[in-house]
């Protein structure tokens, strides 16, 4: 469903949001449907404004495939000594 209505747009900014201490990840997107948002794209809190901002809550109600996942990040999150290096360790093996 979700291909056939986005099939003729372009995405110009995917972010992927990690986050370790609410045991949550997000999927959102910039397309050029929203030329006036591009002028935002280096802004950090410009995804929230996004028409298609938090995709898989927002569209989707659910990301089942990453729930599993998300519980035991948050859980490592919460045991570590230091869980602002556990939180820069989830961020780096986001990016790669």
């Amino acid at each position: 469903m979700w291909r056939h209505r986005l099939c003729n747009q372009t995405m110009l900014v995917f972010d992927f949001g990690c986050f370790a201490w609410h045991g949550y990840f997000e999927l959102s997107f910039l397309t050029n449907d929203e030329p006036e948002m591009e002028m935002f794209s280096r802004d950090v809190d410009f995804m929230a404004q996004c028409r298609l901002y938090d995709f898989t809550s927002t569209y989707l109600s659910k990301w089942p495939q990453a729930t599993e996942l998300a519980i035991e990040m948050q859980q490592s999150y919460e045991s570590a000594s230091e869980p602002s290096a556990k939180a820069d360790e989830f961020f780096l093996h986001v990016l790669l």
